[in-house]
Order: C-alpha cells, then structure tokens, then sequence
C-alpha cells in the first residue's frame, strides 16, 4: 500500500503543478476529455466547458451502492481522502467547494441539479447524464430537459408533450434545472386554470 501512495503522490505533484498550464490549453475549448487521473475536470468546470470522462479501470470508477466489509470501508475511506487531498488543492485554488472524494470530482454539477427534483410533483421517467424526462402528476404532460454548456453559457433547453405517444416541441430555455422546473409549473396553472377560464369566457 505504501508504494502505491507513492507512486499516487508522485501523480498528484505533476497534476497539481500543471494546473496552471492545463488551464490555459482548456480555454476556448467545446469540450474537454479527462481520463482516470482527472487532469483538466477541475479546470474545465472553471471555464464551464462540458467534460466527457474516458476512464476505463474498473478500479477507478467509484461505486457506491457495492457491498463492503468493515475492512475495505476502513481502507476506502483513508484511500479516499488521499486521492482527493491533491484535486482540493487545485479547487481550493479556483475557489471552488470541496469534494469529498473521487466520486464528488468526476460528477457534474448537474447530478446535483438532478437531486432538487420535487418528487411530490413529478414523476421522473427517466434521468440521464446531461438530461431528465419528467412527467407533471398535475397535467401527466411530460417534459424533456437538456442541459447544455458552452464555453461562456450553461442552459436547459426544454421540451414538452401532452401524451406519451405525442412527439417533443420545443418549450423554451431556462438556466438552471430549477428554473426550468419553475416555468413547468408555470405552465401547468395556467393549463389547468387560466385556459380554462379563458374559455369560458368566449363561450359566455
């Protein structure tokens, strides 16, 4: 174990010591491609840049829900602060929050996003990396969300259908997952109660 954490180490130093250079070779990029050793994740979520991670080692890809004894949870936890020690010196440097461990760095924000998700008022059908369908238990309309980044943009563009085997239309954009939640609900009160009054009114 111990060679390991110095074979990690001698990792961390050179990742740690080229942030600065990475950064500047992530600007102006579309997208930035970040294998197992995480170089370039915490710089392009500085830039807003939109990363797709190529790790391929088993090892190295967190999980979870797997089942472990006391032992491999003990020597996980102390593996874990190792690991993201270094990474927080970087984020630190960005001013960025924290992570707790690998698993915090190769996510994106939007998992996060996805965790806001009102349970009580959508059902959610399904939920993607960089998307979410949801479906209203108001309306039971049903709504695709698509979180885009760019270099100096992140939005959500939103997609709406009023029966399953309808097709999307474009709804608009908002943001955040949030405010696109927001505008859905938006959407379904004035469905529900101010169309229909309309209505009434003309035939009145």
């Amino acid at each position: 174990m111990f060679s390991m954490l110095k074979t990690m180490n001698f990792v961390f130093d050179m990742i740690i010591d080229s942030t600065g250079d990475v950064f500047e070779a992530c600007k102006g990029m579309d997208l930035i491609v970040v294998s197992h050793a995480q170089m370039g994740a915490t710089e392009a979520e500085v830039l807003g840049i939109p990363t797709v991670n190529v790790t391929i080692q088993p090892e190295m890809i967190p999980e979870k829900l797997k089942k472990q004894t006391i032992i491999n949870k003990v020597i996980g936890r102390f593996i874990a602060g190792q690991i993201a020690r270094p990474y927080n010196k970087i984020r630190k440097k960005y001013k960025l929050k924290s992570a707790k461990d690998l698993g915090d760095i190769m996510s994106s924000n939007y998992d996060e996003e996805l965790k806001s998700i009102d349970h009580t008022y959508f059902n959610v059908i399904h939920t993607g990396c960089y998307c979410v369908t949801l479906q209203s238990k108001n309306t039971k309309h049903y709504w695709h969300i698509l979180h885009q980044q760019y270099p100096a943009l992140i939005t959500c563009k939103i997609w709406h259908k009023h029966k399953q085997a309808d097709s999307f239309h474009e709804q608009g954009n908002a943001p955040t997952l949030e405010q696109a939640m927001d505008k859905i609900r938006e959407h379904d009160h004035y469905h529900l109660y101010v169309r229909p009054a309309k209505k009434n009114r003309i035939s009145s």
